[in-house]
C-alpha cells in the first residue's frame, strides 16, 4: 500500500516479479498532471502488514533523458532504429546519475545491464541475436536517488529489502531487424559480374 502525502489518499502497489517488486504504474500526459498526482512530501509504504521509513519526494530532481551512443553509426529516426541484424550492436549511455540501466526486449532475445555508481553504460547485442522482421523494444534509464544511496529495512517481514525515492527519466525506441539491402553501386557489380558470368517508488517520467 502507497500513501500519499497530506493524507490525500492510498493506492494499491502491484507487485512484479522482475524489476522492483512492489509499484504502481500510471501514464501521465505532462510531468506537471504527474506532480499534481503525486505531490512533494512524505510517502507512507506498507507491505506484508509492515511499514518503511517515509520516503521523501520533494522538488524537481529529474535527470535529463539519457541519449543513446549506438555503434556503426546508426540513427534513430522517430523512435525506430533499422539495423542489420547480421551486424553486432552496442549501446551507450553516459550522465552523472546514482543509477543507469539498459533493457532490450523481443520475441527471440532478452538482456540488458545495470548499475550503481556509473557514469557510462554499455550493452552489446551480439551478431545475429536479432532476427530479421522482428522488432525489439529498447529502454534507457537514468535514477536518482533521494539522499545519494538506497535504505535497507533492518528488521521485520522486509528485512533486509531495499527502498528509496528515485526521481527517473527513461528513454524508449524500437529497434527494427531488417536484412540488408545492396547500394546502388553494390548492385551494378553484381549486375557486372551476371554480365560476365533486425522497493521503490518512482516519480518518472520519459521520452520517446
Amino acid at each position: 500500500m502507497l500513501t500519499i502525502p497530506s493524507g490525500t489518499g492510498s493506492t494499491t502497489m502491484t507487485y512484479n516479479a522482475g524489476g522492483p517488486k512492489w509499484s504502481v504504474n500510471a501514464s501521465f500526459a505532462s510531468q506537471a498532471a504527474l506532480d499534481a498526482a503525486y505531490g512533494n512530501g512524505n510517502y507512507g509504504l506498507t507491505a506484508y502488514s509492515q511499514t518503511v521509513s517515509p520516503i521523501s519526494l520533494t522538488g524537481d530532481l529529474y535527470p535529463s533523458a539519457p541519449l543513446a551512443s549506438l555503434s556503426g553509426g546508426g540513427t534513430i529516426a522517430g523512435g525506430i532504429l533499422n539495423w542489420d541484424p547480421s551486424q553486432s550492436l552496442t549501446i551507450t549511455i553516459s550522465g552523472t546519475v546514482d543509477h543507469m540501466g539498459i533493457d532490450v526486449n523481443g520475441t527471440n532475445f532478452s538482456g540488458g545491464v545495470d548499475d550503481f555508481g556509473v557514469t557510462t553504460e554499455s550493452f552489446t547485442i551480439g551478431a545475429g541475436s536479432m532476427l530479421a522482421g522482428n522488432s525489439y523494444n529498447v529502454e534507457l534509464d537514468f535514477d536518482k536517488i533521494v539522499g545519494g544511496s538506497l535504505s535497507k529495512v533492518g528488521s521485520g517481514t522486509l528485512n533486509g529489502a531495499n527502498f528509496a525515492g528515485v526521481y527517473s527519466a527513461d528513454t524508449f525506441f524500437t529497434i527494427n531487424a531488417v536484412s540488408a539491402v545492396p547500394e546502388p553501386s553494390t548492385y551494378a557489380a553484381i549486375f557486372g559480374a551476371v554480365a560476365l558470368a533486425g522497493v521503490m517508488l518512482r516519480r518518472r517520467r520519459q521520452s520517446v
